[in-house]
């Protein structure tokens, strides 16, 4: 077996789920960037869709639905 596959079967036996991207890491959900942020030659946003200006409106609505959500579970 291997790591992957170990550490797939190790999560779903503790109840958990994996997430195949990191929305956090790229910095997503922390809805800091705007249709008119710039981001550096070679940055991987670039490449993601989520961050390009033509979706970020739709993107912070989304946001904003998960940040209500997270506050009805507090």
């Amino acid at each position: 077996m291997n790591l992957k596959k170990n550490y797939l079967i190790f999560v779903k036996s503790k109840g958990g789920s994996f997430v195949a991207y990191s929305p956090q890491e790229n910095g997503f959900l922390s809805g800091k960037y705007t249709k008119e942020t710039k981001y550096e030659e070679g940055e991987c946003r670039n490449l993601m869709g989520r961050f390009k200006p033509e979706v970020v409106n739709h993107n912070k609505a989304l946001l904003k639905l998960i940040a209500e959500f997270a506050e009805s579970k507090k």
